[in-house]
């Protein structure tokens, strides 16, 4: 493509956001990558990929560094470590000469300003600021005010003054979190997640002027969290990526609110809101956290400040509270939501998601955790946003119609990020096998949930010979390869250990599957495919829809008889606990628990462990002190033993009865 040389001197000062993107992309990029391929990504022409890419070009040769290419194999970054760490800072400083903003970028700069400070603003400073025109900034203003209404906050003018911001400190700083998520990319989370897990210094984090936090600032901080990844261990937990990356977000708006002088109030997060929060182990261990910054920093957290960074621990596997717990009786029945969103992304895509109890027990979990989080103001980082977007558009925008249509209803409003971790239990739906393959494998990733998991699904849907034996984190499998011999490792970190590992994105690229594909090949003269530990192995729900002739005669009489016999007893056991406990039910809590215990006598039948989520340990205040002995009594009774998670949940679905007709309501 030619470009003229005027054209020349006005692109070497700008990348779009595109552009930016694009680039990091390829610098972070473990293998040569096609334009193709970039196409595809991106969801534009090869002409614009290539258009992007002589911009990048003239870019990279103002910084001396350049990106190579040749034809059959791609385009790669040449350049050392220190070089792609400067390209990487240089990349997200939005507010440098160098970068051209588009009116998103500035829609977030502008309430970057504006939440800095209480005072009037002028739109002639705000242009100075970011370098546009007053005119520029004016027409910016309607997309302002949209953004901020769907935070709570609104817009003040006064005439010869300019415009301020008003809301509470509250809706404030989350919008402030919100804004620092949304500026991270999926790369700039993976550095903090390793940062953290690996002990290694964060080189830089993309933060916005207006926080005034230094660098030595920044790495206190990132202490901190440090530390409290460790304490986690010690308590029997451990820290999933988005709470580590929430962790350290909502550590940087707190003191850098704190430092400006707009401490919450005392009675923003007080006793009597979060009960018995204050004698939790985790608000313990975050006051010496951040008693111990405080010194370091010469700066002071008030307990309320403590309280508020304690809730992000929230649907954390931590003991949060000891106490009755977070009273959440007033959110609707997860199981209802997800039933009419499953069924809302069935219709669009005329797939039968309803059918998939997998899906549903999942997104129930999800949804349950979700809820308590946005009741107490809780966001959730999504290191894969970027990616599941481009990767699953389609879906991605038919579950976000779907998620609005349902939670408007109740003044509940998800993020991006909300929706994209919704979206990949769509995709691992959709994507599940109804077979195993013959090669044994273990997937790793930092924790061993969400990205693992994804993993697995993509590799078992693309590759028909590879069997996923379990999801680990990077601190399990040592003692799980021990336990499950596989033949080589997929992992998403550099480990080192006694079986082949292979190293992948985490949403695997065709490189990534090529290599994985190879070493398959490799291992065919091998031992692949060993005999599998003894256990009961279920039989997929779409094999047995779709083929019912390829289970043998035999065995048909053995599963018509298990599954009568686990439809009876669920079916029973709901019936005596719904009459036994009528008084701590409603008549949509109670159909919902029903469902449950029908699901947890399969899962106690099959022998599958129910999976407890945060939320499971949020039960309401108010119940006889007897209340949990006389369920596991009516369990006893019927020679039912429910693990504790089991019990938690069933818990849920009852309230006290002096609450009985304002639950109705």
């Amino acid at each position: 493509m030619e470009i003229s040389t005027l054209e020349c001197v006005v692109l070497k000062m700008l990348l779009t956001s595109r552009s930016r993107e694009l680039l990091k992309k390829i610098i972070d990029a473990k293998y040569p990558v096609r334009v193709k391929d970039l196409a595809q990504e991106f969801r534009v022409s090869e002409r614009t990929i290539k258009y992007d890419l002589d911009l990048i070009k003239l870019w990279l040769q103002e910084h001396k560094a350049e990106l190579r290419s040749q034809p059959n194999k791609g385009i790669w970054f040449a350049g050392d470590t220190a070089v792609r760490t400067k390209l990487r800072f240089l990349l997200a400083e939005n507010h440098k000469e160098d970068v051209f903003l588009n009116q998103r970028d500035r829609v977030e700069v502008i309430v970057f300003y504006l939440l800095s400070t209480d005072a009037y603003i002028a739109a002639n400073t705000l242009a100075e600021k970011i370098g546009v025109s007053r005119n520029t900034v004016v027409s910016d203003l309607s997309e302002v005010e949209k953004f901020l209404q769907s935070w709570r906050l609104s817009l003040a003018r006064k005439a010869g003054a300019g415009i301020k911001l008003e809301g509470t400190e509250i809706d404030r700083r989350l919008t402030l979190e919100y804004l620092l998520q949304a500026r991270l990319s999926s790369t700039d989370m993976f550095e903090i997640i390793e940062a953290v897990m690996n002990r290694k210094s964060l080189t830089e984090m993309n933060l916005p002027e207006q926080l005034l936090l230094s660098p030595p600032e920044l790495d206190l901080l990132l202490q901190a969290v440090k530390s409290l990844a460790v304490r986690a261990k010690e308590l029997g937990g451990f820290l999933a990526d988005r709470v580590i990356i929430g962790l350290l977000i909502r550590l940087v708006v707190v003191l850098a609110r704190v430092k400006s002088h707009h401490e919450l109030p005392q009675e923003a997060f007080g006793r009597s809101k979060y009960l018995d929060l204050d004698r939790s182990k985790v608000f313990h261990t975050c006051s010496e956290v951040l008693t111990e910054l405080g010194r370091r920093l010469n700066v002071s957290f008030p307990p309320q400040e403590v309280r508020y960074f304690s809730l992000q621990f929230i649907g954390s596997n931590l003991p949060f509270l000891d106490g009755p717990g977070v009273n959440i009786q007033d959110l609707p029945d997860p199981a209802v939501l997800v039933a009419r969103i499953i069924m809302k992304v069935s219709e669009a895509f005329q797939w039968p998601f309803s059918a998939d109890v997998e899906l549903f027990n999942n997104l129930v979990a999800h949804m349950s955790e979700k809820l308590s989080k946005y009741k107490y103001g809780v966001l959730e980082p999504n290191p894969l946003l970027g990616q599941t977007i481009r990767s699953y558009r389609a879906m991605f925008e038919e579950v976000k119609t779907a998620c609005q249509e349902v939670l408007s209803l109740y003044e509940i409003f998800l993020t991006d990020s909300d929706v994209g971790y919704i979206v990949l239990h769509f995709e691992a739906a959709r994507e599940r096998l109804a077979e195993s393959g013959q090669v044994r494998v273990s997937v790793v990733c930092g924790t061993g949930r969400g990205t693992a998991r994804l993993v697995k699904s993509i590799l078992e849907n693309e590759l028909k010979n590879l069997q996923v034996i379990g999801v680990y984190s990077a601190l399990e499998v040592e003692k799980a390869l021990r336990d499950h011999k596989v033949d080589f490792v997929v992992s998403v970190l550099p480990l080192d250990l006694d079986v082949p590992v292979v190293v992948v994105n985490p949403i695997p690229t065709k490189q990534d599957l090529t290599a994985i594909l190879n070493l398959m090949k490799k291992l065919k003269g091998r031992n692949v495919g060993r005999e599998q530990e003894k256990g009961f192995t279920p039989i997929a729900r779409d094999e047995l829809a779709a083929q019912p002739a390829g289970i043998p005669d035999e065995d048909l009489p053995f599963i018509e008889s298990l599954t009568r016999n686990i439809i009876i007893k669920g079916f029973e056991l709901s019936q005596l606990i719904t009459e036994r406990f009528r008084d701590y039910l409603s008549e949509r809590s109670a159909a919902g628990l029903s469902l449950h215990l029908l699901l947890m006598v399969q899962r106690l039948a099959l022998g599958v462990p129910y999976v407890e989520t945060g939320a499971d340990r949020y039960l309401e205040p108010g119940y006889p002190p007897e209340l949990r002995s006389r369920l596991e009594e009516v369990l006893k009774t019927n020679r039912i033993t429910a693990p504790e998670g089991e019990i938690n949940a069933i818990l849920r679905y009852f309230y006290a009865p002096e609450r009985k007709g304002e639950r109705e309501e």
